[in-house]
Order: structure tokens, then sequence, then C-alpha cells
């Protein structure tokens, strides 16, 4: 018994999905006991992984959106040639059709995100034998960027690096 949805092109070069993060702070004690700080929290998408199609839906491939691999469309189409060459022109038509959405993925614009905090707090001792630790976090951030992460808000779709963001150029308008 066969399950599952079959074959997916996926990009020779696939790279892996990543997000940097930088968070420093100072803590500083005003009067004994009381503890006051501060830190800058920065998060930033540095690259994802999604199926794209740049055909008109017709065809979907697993991607680095805005990320193309040159010498992996080279390669694709180094064998095409190759087999082209040896008489096999089903495997050619293949692997020109295989590299055809990869050299396309340009026509995305990189995915990026970015989040920015500002994260206040105080802690207080309150007294020498016993101590009862408290604090408050105050936080400001803004978010910004096209992509909204491994879940899309708008539709409600809980499908990482399967959504609706990628699936055609057209989507991508005012993102």
């Amino acid at each position: 018994m066969y399950l599952g949805g079959g074959d997916q092109l996926s990009d020779p070069n696939l790279k892996a999905q990543y997000l940097d993060e930088v968070v420093a702070g100072v803590e500083y004690e005003v009067l004994p006991d009381l503890k006051i700080g501060a830190n800058y929290v920065r998060r930033e998408l540095g690259r994802v992984i999604e199926d794209i199609s740049t055909d008109g839906g017709n065809t979907y491939v697993i991607a680095n959106p805005g990320d193309v691999s040159r010498s992996g469309v080279a390669d694709l189409r180094r064998q095409a040639r190759e087999a082209r060459a040896s008489g096999n022109d089903a495997r050619a038509s293949f692997l020109d059709f295989s590299a055809e959405p990869f050299e396309n993925s340009s026509l995305f614009d990189r995915p990026n995100r970015e989040y920015n905090a500002l994260v206040i707090k105080a802690d207080k001792r309150f007294s020498k034998n016993f101590f009862l630790t408290s604090s408050y976090t105050y936080t400001y951030s803004n978010l910004s960027g096209n992509f909204p992460g491994l879940f899309s808000p708008e539709t409600g779709q809980l499908d990482p690096n399967l959504t609706s963001m990628f699936d055609l150029p057209e989507l991508m308008g005012n993102r």
C-alpha cells in the first residue's frame, strides 16, 4: 500500500533555514538589594525553506526563495546536455524542466523579518535572611518584514515551510 503525495522537486543546493539573534543587556544595583536592568533583543531572519511556483502554480519546488543556487542550476543544465548527447532525451527534458523553476526563483524577493525589543526589569531582595525576587518585564517591540514565519496568520495555515507565501510571485505584492 502506498501512502504519500509523490515526488517533490527540491533545489540541489538547498540551504538550511536559520534566524540570527543578538541579546545585550545591563543590570545595576541602585539601592541595596534593588537591581534594575535593560536588555535589547534583535532577531533577524537569515534564510527560509519554502515551496515556490514560478509557472502559475503548475509546478511547485522546495527552494530558498530569493536565493538562487546558480551552481545548482548550471549543474542541472550540464546534466541535461550530457543526457541529450547520450541520446536520453526524456532525461534531458526532465532535467531542463527541473532547472527552470530554480532559475526563475529570483522572481521572489528574499524573505526578511526583523524583530527589535527593549526589555526593562527590576529585581528586589526583601531581607538578608529571607529573600524573594520579584520582577516586572516591560517590552517595547516592533516587527517588520515580508515573511511572518512558519504559520500564516492571514489564512490560519499551519504548514511549516509549505505556506502560501511564496506559491506565486503575484501573491507577494505589498508584503
